[in-house]
């Protein structure tokens, strides 16, 4: 339901679940999902600017405060979602490499950016505002 939630186009369905098995796998150093859908959830209206969401809301679905997987499901999860879920793939930087990624952020336009630590993710914040500010003056390029 995590990757129903997040992703906003099939191809990042995939990724998105890889990132998900990323820090799954590497409690030690990414021990929270962090995922804004998650707190959506429990909140009593959608918040439309992500960089707008209470992330210490307290909810045992606020993967900014727990380990690991939500207590249950988030949404009702299409077949993509699920195979994507058992089958991840590689997320793309920027320049197209795979890499092992630990971050992803989109703008409002659909494009997800995916980072493997926190410096690339601040970069790729950057550029979905960047995005987002083009989006709404009518000036974006995709």
């Amino acid at each position: 339901s995590l990757v129903q939630a997040e992703g906003k186009k099939l191809e990042d369905f995939y990724a998105i679940s890889d990132v998900f098995h990323n820090r799954l796998n590497n409690p030690n150093t990414y021990p929270k999902l962090e995922s804004d859908a998650t707190i959506q959830y429990v909140l009593p209206e959608r918040v439309t600017d992500s960089s707008q969401i209470n992330i210490s809301y307290d909810s045992p679905y606020n993967t900014y405060l727990h380990n690991g997987l939500t207590p249950g499901a988030i949404c009702n999860p299409g077949l993509d979602a699920l195979f994507a879920s058992m089958f991840p793939t590689k997320a793309k930087n920027r320049n197209g490499y795979e890499i092992t990624a630990y971050f992803f952020v989109s703008n409002d336009a659909g494009k997800t950016y995916y980072a493997d630590g926190p410096n690339g993710h601040n970069n790729n914040k950057e550029q979905v505002k960047r995005d987002n500010e083009a989006i709404k003056n009518g000036t974006y390029t995709g």
